[in-house]
């Protein structure tokens, strides 16, 4: 297992909720207002562009393949040699692009050489692709004989997602030249396996277009519509397989597609709940930190001779305060990630229909109708894509909108998940306090017959609502007295055992008993880490395993502010229990090698032999 200091503490890949070595690359303080900005052009850039480049070079062969121009009937027209030309140029600049990007991912390539290569080859193959376009545009329909092919709508559809590529790379290098990072991608083996899923879904993709368009009987540009339907389960049920081959070939197409799409989408959930959404928390909870540490250092300025203000490992204040924030982090991140998961979903689902709506001639109501039915992949088949324009978005748009619908579905249930405990607790209190209200009143009704109604009902409510009010302050005191009087026990425990403050020097019994103890709580916190993740220590755990931490270099635990400082594992989203296993092995692995050297001093020396 490979260990990580952070500070004074050690850590490994399962302690921490976020991956450290993103956190290390970026060179700026977790607590600016520009750290997510370049956080997230410098991990999620490269991964937009490791997927979007795969589907533009998927899209860039039905550039090619199909042809750009029909008659009114329908009839597919050869192309003019020289768009022809171009055409092929800009399909193999793509493709090299592409390649050299991957390469860069397997770390053959230097990043300074991909970003050259691929910036300048993506936006070579888009503004040739973009002639092409404009002068077709300009010459071949401008006098209303021909129309527009889905080979020609592919061709815009790819200009657009390699401009995309290009604009990412860019972005991500101008960072670099800022130095707000190294020259290297941010990113983790889930994020370099993204790319090659997706690369491995085109090549799929062009393969199976290639099949079915001879099965089927259909253009290239037509069967890379139609295996979309297929591998994203939508099935849409315009185009449908009419022999034994052809329904065999589907079969076993779609159930290797649908495996891609899965593992694709698995991916990129991983990396949305273990990577952004705690990077995000860490971030909220590091200004929080900051914030309140000066304040309370402020005051300490103010007050130097107030001993209240001094609060080392020991003091439960700033415990509690650490704790609060990070509540109030987590379900702020929760709802800045369902937020932005419904506002990409909405937006996905409005942009989409109001362009079926213009290249299909549909009401915008049965566009939305359409687009709803394929996110939730029911394909009714009572509204199919017909025109060009129209089949060519939807392969792309689908690509992106159902596989977002997978996420949006995922970050829904966890929220739900989260507050569903809340919310029954509520309905159970509500519960018993309406029973309450009913026994009162038929008391009441029973009793005091001479009073109205009305005012009981307003007297009762009254009441409650100071009884409520009353149970709650008790509640809290309570539960705070209660952890307080904990703390109290564990400290008055610990100097009855004689252990001493940290860094202090102890006898031979005093270290056999405090092995004693590393050993039994390290297969409490063993246990703990891997069968509840989210145990969270209380404080007189905390402060009785500080003081099994002997080493003299742990002296900041004394320091002032201590839970609010730079030294608090409580910043980071982590596995409490495995961060205290670790803390406890490195403890014990120390006092090994002190009763080892203090053997090796008490040991008499032996004489040589004279001969």
């Amino acid at each position: 297992m490979r260990y990580t200091d952070f500070g004074p503490w050690r850590f490994d890949s399962r302690t921490l909720k976020f991956n450290h070595h993103k956190i290390v690359l970026i060179n700026l303080d977790p607590d600016s207002r520009e750290f997510l900005f370049w956080f997230g052009i410098s991990c999620y850039f490269p991964v937009i562009t490791a997927v979007t480049g795969p589907i533009a070079n998927m899209l860039s062969i039905a550039c090619v393949v199909n042809k750009w121009r029909m008659t009114s009937t329908g009839k597919e027209l050869s192309d003019p040699r020289g768009i022809f030309v171009i055409n092929i140029i800009s399909l193999i600049v793509g493709y090299i692009s592409n390649i050299i990007l991957l390469m860069h991912f397997s770390k053959k390539i230097t990043y300074l050489r991909s970003q050259l290569f691929n910036i300048i080859g993506w936006t070579l193959a888009s503004v040739l692709l973009l002639i092409d376009v404009i002068v077709c545009s300009k010459i071949e329909y401008k006098h209303g004989l021909y129309h527009r092919a889905i080979g020609f709508w592919y061709a815009v559809f790819t200009v657009i997602l390699y401009f995309c590529c290009t604009l990412t790379l860019s972005v991500h290098f101008l960072g670099y030249f800022k130095k707000f990072y190294p020259p290297e991608f941010n990113l983790t083996d889930n994020e370099r396996a993204v790319m090659v899923y997706t690369f491995c879904l085109s090549i799929w993709f062009i393969w199976g277009a290639g099949m079915f368009s001879g099965l089927l009987d259909i253009s290239y540009g037509v069967a890379l519509y139609y295996e979309t339907a297929s591998v994203l389960t939508v099935g849409i049920g315009d185009f449908v397989p009419h022999n034994v081959a052809g329904k065999i070939m589907c079969l076993f197409f779609s159930l290797i597609g649908v495996i891609l799409v899965c593992l694709i989408i698995a991916t990129t959930l991983s990396i949305i709940k273990n990577s952004a959404s705690s990077i995000i928390a860490f971030h909220k909870l590091e200004r929080e930190r900051i914030k309140n540490l000066k304040e309370y250092q402020l005051k300490g300025k103010k007050s130097p001779y107030d001993k209240s203000l001094i609060s080392n490992y020991e003091s439960i204040e700033q415990f509690r305060l650490m704790r609060q924030l990070q509540s109030k982090v987590r379900k702020r991140t929760k709802m800045i990630v369902l937020v932005i998961t419904l506002f990409v979903f909405i937006s996905f689902w409005l942009v989409g229909a109001l362009v079926f709506k213009f290249t299909e001639s549909w009401d915008y109501f049965d566009a939305m109708y359409f687009c709803f039915l394929c996110f939730i992949t029911i394909g009714y088949g009572d509204f199919a894509a017909k025109s060009s324009a129209g089949r060519a978005f939807w392969v792309i748009w689908a690509l992106a909108a159902v596989p977002l619908m997978t996420a949006l579905i995922s970050t829904v249930g966890d929220f739900l998940f989260d507050i569903g405990t809340p919310v029954i607790k509520f309905c159970d209190t509500k519960l018993r306090w309406g029973l309450f209200f009913i026994f009162r009143m038929l008391k009441r009704i029973i009793f005091y017959k001479h009073i109205r109604s009305e005012t009981i009902q307003q007297d009762f409510r009254i009441e409650c609502r100071e009884e409520e009010q009353k149970k709650e302050i008790e509640d809290e005191v309570y539960d705070q007295d209660v952890e307080t009087h904990q703390a109290e026990e564990t400290l008055h425990y610990l100097s009855s055992q004689g252990l001493g403050q940290v860094g202090d020097v102890l006898t031979d019994e005093q270290i056999h008993f405090k092995i004693k103890q590393i050993i039994l709580l390290q297969k409490i916190y063993s246990v703990l880490s891997y069968e509840n993740h989210k145990y969270k220590l209380k404080f007189e755990e905390w402060v009785y395993l500080y003081s099994l931490l002997q080493d003299v270099k742990l002296q900041f635990l004394n320091i002032n502010n201590f839970w609010l400082s730079e030294y608090s594992p409580l910043r980071y989203p982590m596995n409490e229990s495995r961060f205290a296993l670790l803390q406890l092995t490195s403890s014990l692995e120390q006092e090994v090698d002190n009763i080892i050297l203090r053997a090796t001093n008490r040991a008499p020396s032996i004489p040589k032999r004279h001969e």
